[in-house]
């Protein structure tokens, strides 16, 4: 018996079909990965915000407790709001 092997002949229209299928299966695996990158970059914006605002919203807690502050000199002062010098 003879056996015949059929052999399909891809039109070049079929052919750049199948190209840009697999063109925009490639990009689809990509986008998880830049979306990945782009939630990494936003949360260390965020962070680099808090570290920027704690030594501020710490002091403005002192001066709402009326803890204790170090001063420049290593020596302990009183965190009081001084409510006439903010009315000038």
């Amino acid at each position: 018996m003879v056996t015949h092997h059929l052999v399909k002949i891809i039109k070049r229209a079929e052919r750049e079909r199948l190209e840009q299928q697999a063109a925009e299966g490639a990009g689809l695996q990509a986008s998880p990965r830049r979306e990945a990158r782009e939630l990494a970059a936003r949360v260390k914006e965020w962070v680099t915000e808090v570290e920027r605002a704690r030594p501020v919203r710490l002091q403005e807690l002192r001066l709402e407790l009326g803890w204790p502050e170090i001063g420049e000199d290593g020596l302990t002062v009183q965190a009081v709001r001084d409510s006439v010098g903010s009315e000038k």
